[in-house]
């Protein structure tokens, strides 16, 4: 898999993440990789519309979210203007607050 930029959500097979050194490596290693994918998206041109569209729970699309948003260069109440909706969405429940815990966390060390 290279480095190069996208501009497409796309899936991988988490073999292929891997960088072996040679198909032989490959071949002894493979035994050992969960055969699962990978949704590789770059958050960067994600929107708003197209992440309340994938089928996903409410605490995905915050971290989702935050982790699109925090950086920006925008105050805390316009930050938290945006995510206000998702925060509403969270479930009542430890892992609903666990969330909200992460992201203001995460925001908080962004803006550090």
């Amino acid at each position: 898999m290279g480095r190069s930029a996208f501009s497409a959500p796309r899936i991988e097979p988490l073999i292929d993440v891997f960088d072996f050194a040679n198909q032989a490596e490959r071949d002894a290693l493979s035994a050992h990789v969960p055969q699962l994918s990978l949704l590789i998206d770059d958050l960067a041109a994600l929107d708003e519309g197209r992440l309340d569209q994938r089928d996903m729970p409410e605490t995905a699309k915050l971290a989702l979210d935050a982790l699109r948003l925090a950086r920006a260069r925008s105050t805390l109440d316009e930050l938290f203007g945006r995510l206000a909706r998702r925060i509403e969405l969270l479930p009542d429940t430890p892992v609903g607050r666990e969330m909200l815990l992460a992201v203001l966390h995460y925001v908080a060390s962004t803006r550090g």
